[in-house]
């Protein structure tokens, strides 16, 4: 009686086991035939997005310097000070798509937002080329500077910029 119930619990075990097997092996096969759809556009699995942000650095600085400057993939802090009016200071936002898919720049968000009633404002200086190829980098030119005051005259200004920088698939 033992030995059956032995003969039945394996024999279940070993059902479970291969219907396991099966269903991973389904479920593999499944994921790599994936396809994934990017802005109304099949993409092939191996296909990769990764537009991000590589380096920032400053030049040009009359009468400003740089505080902070921090930066993720696809936004930047950029903390500046200015000593007097006409200061400014011209920031160099490298871009490179890592991935295999062109690039296009959908927008710069932020820089409204800073320059509404502020004593720095904020411009693109160089505009971008219209598509990011693969293993490309492009640099991004934003220069601050902070506008005359009669009243803030000899006083020093501090301003920070949140930059969002928005690449869309081509």
């Amino acid at each position: 009686m033992k030995d059956k119930k032995m003969i039945i619990i394996l024999s279940v075990a070993a059902v479970a086991i291969i219907v396991g097997l099966i269903s991973v092996t389904q479920a593999m096969k499944a994921k790599k035939n994936q396809n994934k759809v990017v802005k109304n556009v099949s993409v092939v699995k191996n296909d990769k997005w990764q537009v991000e942000i590589s380096n920032i650095t400053e030049s040009q600085a009359i009468g400003a310097v740089t505080k902070e400057i921090e930066h993720s993939v696809n936004s930047a802090i950029i903390t500046s000070s200015f000593s007097y009016p006409n200061a400014s200071i011209v920031y160099d936002i490298t871009v490179t798509n890592k991935g295999n898919l062109d690039a296009i720049l959908k927008d710069l968000t932020g820089i409204e937002l800073a320059n509404s009633n502020s004593l720095v404002q904020y411009e693109v200086l160089d505009s971008p080329k219209d598509v990011l190829k693969p293993n490309q980098s492009q640099i991004i030119k934003i220069k601050a500077t902070r506008i005359p005051s009669e009243n803030y005259a000899s006083i020093m200004i501090g301003k920070t910029l949140v930059l969002g920088v928005n690449y869309i698939q081509k």
